[in-house]
């Protein structure tokens, strides 16, 4: 925002919009990544740790949705913790995911889209946490 970009932000929790909105200066929607429903309006969408929350049966049409969001040539930053399944830690959903998974879960898409990066990284908290969790960073782009 202080590049001269417009950013919509949005969050699931109402709480976490509050505090952002304050934070920001500035209004962040409160919504379900199922809402998203725009088509070819965004450059880039940044889901860092976040859609790892999303249940297996909504994975495919979230990503699909955030796709159609998406101008030709625009970016999805996203990331989940390295793995296979699930787990529901503290009443939360996480979602594990592979690279292999993940370029399957793009084919099954059926979009132009391709992985065009991917890195690992240990959170910068990992001390403090104690967490052995590895996360897995995609960078997706929309071709056509």
């Amino acid at each position: 925002m202080d590049s001269g970009y417009f950013v919509k932000s949005c969050d699931g929790s109402i709480e976490m919009c509050k505090l952002a909105s304050k934070y920001l200066n500035s209004n962040v929607i409160c919504m379900d990544f199922l809402d998203l429903n725009e088509v070819n309006t965004y450059d880039y969408i940044w889901a860092c740790s976040s859609i790892l929350h999303v249940e297996d049966d909504h994975l495919l049409e979230v990503f699909n949705q955030m796709i159609d969001a998406l101008k030709v040539g625009g970016i999805i930053y996203t990331s989940f913790k390295v793995g296979e399944g699930y787990m529901i830690k503290e009443g939360k959903y996480y979602r594990f995911l592979t690279k292999k998974e993940m370029i399957q879960l793009l084919e099954k898409t059926g979009k132009s889209v391709r992985l065009i990066d991917y890195f690992e990284n240990e959170p910068l908290a990992r001390r403090t946490l104690n967490s052995n969790d590895i996360w897995g960073n995609y960078i997706i782009q929309k071709y056509g």
